[in-house]
């Protein structure tokens, strides 16, 4: 009897640790899109006279709208003749499985993706502007590998479509008034190219206040090559200027040598080592070396669970919603801009995003705004301020 329990209990053990080294492959392999791209196997585009495709609008209730408890009083409104905009482009939220692009319907997984996204990103600017994020047929996590190649950029080429159509819609809606650009990650690969084709060269770039292009590295080439009449932000006030960060823990390697990420030139898509960078840091405004402490550092906004792996595998949205703000972290780090171009923080991270950047590289992507989310508050307010007043 006790041989036979030992036999079956060394079984189970078996099936276990198959179970549990089979497990990655085979979510990897369920997840990911088809081996090859086809236009006609995609969604629809969006249609942004429709609401419903806009993930956040002036017009309808969203995450993007909420305060943080104990922030400064809003701003004194001004009227929505002057009240600056924001075309905000959210991050990559879609992991499969499916096509190569996201359908940017009303109930998925990806919707609650970019609902953490809207509270505590953008929701950043919710005391000074009216902020516009367009769903759009966002390319699949698999284009960032480069054994995506042409697939992968045609997957972000049909996603940046969508990008620029709704640009379309967002400044037919806010006539001459002022406006910024921020995004994150995929979206902030999006608005690089958005800055290039659109607003470079063009009467709209009196118009930027800034533009936030976060978590996603700019080479150094990019904008002698993209945009050459939009500079990098050298102050807090500086406007019609581009500010960007990626971040890690001090501790952290960085991206390995022979890391590559997809980047869009003018004159087509190239893989890029992320050998150097700009960095712009967000506690000083400066692109330079300078350590900067945590006293400077007005409050870090951490993100709320928000759905489980179940969730993710079948494609679901787990429903939450956020109807308020996790409370502020004052001084949670400082930060130091080092000599790659890597935004490093120079203080202990706190429990609330310790789940982030364990891994030998030590990036703290995911919260790349949330990290500064109250120094980004005040910057808004100042560079909208100062765009306004020279129009």
């Amino acid at each position: 009897m006790k041989k036979s329990l030992a036999a079956l209990l060394g079984t189970l053990v078996l099936l276990a640790a198959v179970a549990y080294f089979a497990a990655q492959p085979l979510i990897v392999w369920y997840v990911m899109p088809p081996a090859t791209f086809n236009t006609a196997d995609q969604s629809l585009a969006p249609d942004y006279a429709d609401l419903t495709q806009w993930a956040a609008h002036p017009a309808t209730a969203s995450a993007a709208k909420l305060r943080p408890a104990g922030a400064a009083p809003p701003l004194q409104a001004t009227g929505l003749a002057t009240r600056p905009a924001v075309f905000y482009v959210h991050p990559t939220t879609w992991f499969g499985p499916g096509e190569w692009n996201d359908t940017p319907r009303a109930s998925n997984h990806a919707k609650q993706g970019i609902e953490t996204m809207l509270a505590t990103g953008a929701s950043a600017f919710s005391d000074c502007c009216d902020l516009y994020a367009p769903r759009f047929r966002q390319a699949h996590i698999a284009v960032f590998n480069r054994n995506a190649g042409a697939h992968g950029f045609a997957s972000l080429d049909l996603a940046y479509e969508d990008v620029a159509r709704a640009f379309d819609a967002f400044l037919e809606d806010i006539g001459q008034r002022p406006f910024l650009l921020a995004g994150h990650s995929q979206g902030t690969l999006h608005l690089q190219r958005l800055l290039s084709e659109r607003i470079s060269g063009s009467p709209l770039l009196d118009r930027m206040a800034v533009a936030y292009l976060i978590g996603y590295w700019l080479p150094r080439d990019l904008a002698g090559r993209n945009f050459p009449d939009v500079p990098y932000c050298t102050s807090a006030a500086m406007t019609g200027c581009i500010v960007t960060w990626d971040s890690y823990r001090s501790d952290g390697l960085g991206p390995a040598e022979n890391y590559e990420l997809p980047i869009w030139y003018r004159d087509g898509w190239a893989w890029h080592n992320r050998a150097a960078s700009i960095c712009i840091n967000p506690l000083s405004w400066q692109q330079d070396t300078a350590r900067v402490e945590a006293a400077r550092n007005l409050g870090a906004l951490p993100t709320l669970p928000a759905g489980g792996q179940l969730d993710f595998l079948l494609g679901r949205d787990p429903g939450v919603r956020y109807e308020a703000l996790p409370e502020i972290i004052a001084e949670h780090s400082g930060a130091q801009c080092d000599e790659a171009g890597r935004l490093r923080l120079t203080g202990p991270v706190h429990p609330a995003f310790e789940d982030e950047g364990a891994t030998p590289e030590g990036s703290m992507h995911r919260y790349d705004w949330n990290l500064f989310y109250m120094n980004l508050r005040a910057n808004i307010g100042t560079r909208t301020g100062a765009v306004s007043a020279g129009l």
